[in-house]
């Protein structure tokens, strides 16, 4: 056994005959007729390949690997946020507990020239304190203690990465000079830019649990040793970032990719078209979310909630007894991603379906558009779909934002309708029906709802998908149903309840389907609402697990396989045409189950359908349920597959491309001894040289060669 792993004896015998044979390849080198510098250059290159391999053979023994959660680097049009480390980063393993050691590390702490690697809980990651690590000139990198294995840290409730008005500079309220802030707690950690590696530690699978066990073990073995006695446990950091400057010159170096994905949109009018001549009533939330470290994103109530009372509502509409399609209006679901970003997946639904774009179709050879059957191959689109949808034909615009109840501020109550305008009749009218369809069906109290303005305060809307909408059309009625009124709640994702957040999830999934099946018709709170169109609270259940602890459930694995799944991450990453990603994979397929109008024969694979349908669950269907593109609306995809900014004034996101992040687990000696070993090397490597040297001459004289 090497270094904790296994090695067969067939291995063992590899490396051996390895050995053997390079031993003698040496000696028929040294004695081959062959110039001395040839000869020896032909040595010292084999003896380099055996180092090689015996650096690799070794490896084992002085490095552990270990999964890691990094800080990335993301641009936008002015520049650079998240991590960088140009080199491998290395440093002593050192625990950082409080405010007070924090600071006495800062002061008086650690080695003269020595760089440490501090350990310290999430809660200490402020800007403040990382800005003070990173010019103490002793930091290598920094681990932060999301949770332990014991459970949850205790979080600042007073404290958010995001800024105090998420993406506010990208909505309908970009150009007010004030606007409100709606996340007062925010500190605008996610927009700082740091030159040195952050990793997190949050055991939540076996991988990620072993890697938390191991740095707890090994700072605890530097902290029993006074971190002064070597040797010490180290770590290395390998975090490097190609991407530089701004977004711009990051995409035109090649150097990083768009942020985005693929929304998904669906309908169950599969005969929609532009032209019908039928109002269309929009129901959106956000499929993604954010946080400092992207893996680690979950998003309770900032995309979970909203996302799972949206397919409860759709869920519920499917079991109406007239069918939806006979409505004297359209209904359509929206699922956007990239929300978090910009709004860019919001945004660029909005600018497709109110001004649908003009194709410009191309050779195959001179354009990127991938799909072998485009719609459009410039700009590139599989389908047209969209353009079925008739912006002008907007009747209402519905939002389920953030619905959990899990980390609502002290004072909030049931659930709080915000609007844009309340001079707007229209918008008093959805918030009067969903206050109303609340006292009927869930009689107020914890889940009633009531308008976000009740208290005389016109805050307007948070952060949401539907002032895109608003941004093309203020007219528009909408509405944003939370839990909030004043301002964002916590999203201290590891602390939730799930049995108390699925029923808050369920009751406001419910009141807003029943309120959609109402206005959808054209009826009030008068006509009573069959009581077959209600939210399942057992689906809303399964899915809270499904999305937040184990994404390889039996509902999921119904659709598709996606054994040892297990905990996902939120954050949309990167747009790619052919890959939409965990979540709208599985928001598709759910919706073009649940608003299929045709079902057909079995099937495995689309292969098996005919052209124009879909397989889910093993059934071939028909169903307007479509991706549309999601990145800033900023970004232009050009002919050739490039992108480039257009408008530096929305959104521009981009990922830089990075290698595989790494941290490695090693025993560092003391500096001094350090120095022996490089001076005993050098000395040694010039040995070695000369015992070569002095062989060959050997050779040379005793076998005559030339």
């Amino acid at each position: 056994m090497v270094g904790g792993c296994w090695t067969s004896v067939g291995e063992e015998t590899n490396h051996l005959s390895q050995a053997t044979a390079s031993a003698r390849l040496l000696f028929h080198l040294s004695t081959m007729r062959l110039p001395a510098t040839l000869a020896l250059l032909l040595t010292i290159a084999f003896s380099t390949v055996n180092a090689q391999d015996v650096a690799t053979t070794l490896y084992p023994y002085i490095y552990k690997d270990l999964s890691n959660w990094p800080c990335v680097r993301l641009l936008n049009a002015t520049g650079t946020i998240g991590c960088q480390v140009l080199n491998s980063a290395t440093g002593i393993l050192q625990m950082v507990q409080s405010q007070t050691d924090l600071n006495n590390f800062i002061s008086s702490g650690g080695l003269p020239g020595e760089k440490y690697a501090i350990v310290m809980p999430y809660g200490l990651m402020t800007t403040q304190n990382l800005r003070n690590l990173g010019s103490s000139n002793k930091l290598g990198g920094v681990i932060a203690i999301v949770n332990t294995t014991s459970g949850p840290l205790p979080q600042p409730q007073s404290s958010s990465p995001d800024s105090t008005c998420p993406n506010c500079e990208f909505g309908l309220y970009a150009n007010d000079s004030q606007p409100y802030v709606w996340n007062p707690q925010g500190t605008s950690l996610i927009y700082e830019n740091f030159d040195f590696p952050i990793f997190a530690l949050d055991p939540i699978d076996p991988f990620s649990v072993d890697m938390y066990n191991t740095i707890a073990l090994s700072a605890n073995y530097n902290a029993n040793k006074s971190y002064t006695n070597y040797p010490l446990k180290a770590v290395e950091f390998d975090a490097f970032m190609y991407g530089a400057v701004n977004t711009a010159t990051c995409l035109r170096r090649g150097w990083c990719s768009p942020v985005g994905g693929l929304s998904v949109y669906s309908t169950p009018s599969g005969a929609l078209n532009h032209g019908d001549g039928k109002p269309v009533i929009v129901l959106s939330a956000a499929m993604d979310s954010r946080s400092f470290f992207h893996d680690l994103a979950l998003g309770i109530e900032n995309d979970v909630s909203g996302m799972i009372a949206l397919l409860a509502v759709a869920d519920a509409l499917s079991k109406s007894p007239t069918n939806l399609t006979t409505f004297p209006k359209h209904i359509i679901y929206t699922l956007f991603t990239a929300e978090a970003w910009g709004h860019a997946g919001s945004q660029r639904f909005v600018d497709d379906i109110s001004q649908p774009p003009v194709c410009v179709n191309t050779s195959s050879s001179s354009s990127f558009c991938p799909y072998a059957t485009p719609a459009c191959t410039f700009p590139c689109f599989l389908d047209l779909d969209f353009t079925r949808i008739n912006f002008d034909a907007i009747e209402s615009v519905w939002e389920l934002n953030s619905v959990a109840q899990s980390s609502a501020p002290a004072g909030s109550s049931g659930f709080y309708a915000h609007i844009d305008d309340p001079t707007l009749p229209a918008n008093q009218l959805l918030v009067q029906l969903l206050a109303n369809v609340s006292v009927q069906n869930q009689g107020g109290g914890q889940y009633g709802v009531q308008a976000a303005g009740a208290d005389g305060v016109n805050r307007r809307l948070p952060p949401s998908t539907v002032q895109a909408f608003l941004q093309k059309k203020r007219a528009i009625p909408a509405v944003v149903v939370s839990d909030f009124q004043k301002q964002l709640g916590n999203d201290l994702d590891d602390t939730f309840d799930p049995a108390a957040a699925g029923a808050s999830i369920c009751a406001a999934a419910n009141i807003t389907a029943r309120a959609i099946w109402l206005q959808a018709q054209g009826l009030t709170t008068a006509t009573p609402v069959p009581g077959s169109v209600a939210a399942n609270c057992s689906l809303v259940g399964v899915l809270l697990e499904c999305l937040t602890t184990n994404y390889s459930c039996p509902y999921v694995t119904g659709f598709y396989n996606s054994s040892n799944a297990g905990r996902i991450t939120h954050y949309t990453s990167i747009y790619n045409w052919n890959n939409p990603g965990l979540i709208p994979l599985l928001m598709f397929n759910i919706l073009g189950n649940l608003t299929a109008s045709y079902r057909g024969g079995k099937c495995t694979t689309i292969a098996d359908c005919s052209a124009g349908q879909y397989c889910i669950t093993q059934q071939c269907v028909n169903t307007l349920t479509r991706y549309h593109d999601a990145y800033g609306t900023g970004l232009q995809m050009n002919v050739d597959g490039s992108f480039s900014v257009v408008d530096p004034t929305k959104g521009t996101w981009a990922e830089s491309v990075w290698d595989q992040t790494d941290l490695r687990v090693f025993l560092v000696i003391s500096r001094s001894f350090q120095i022996v070993e490089l001076v005993f090397g050098v000395v040694w490597t010039g040995l070695s040289v000369g015992l070569v040297l002095y062989t060959q001459r050997f050779l040379v004289k005793t076998l005559k060669v030339a």
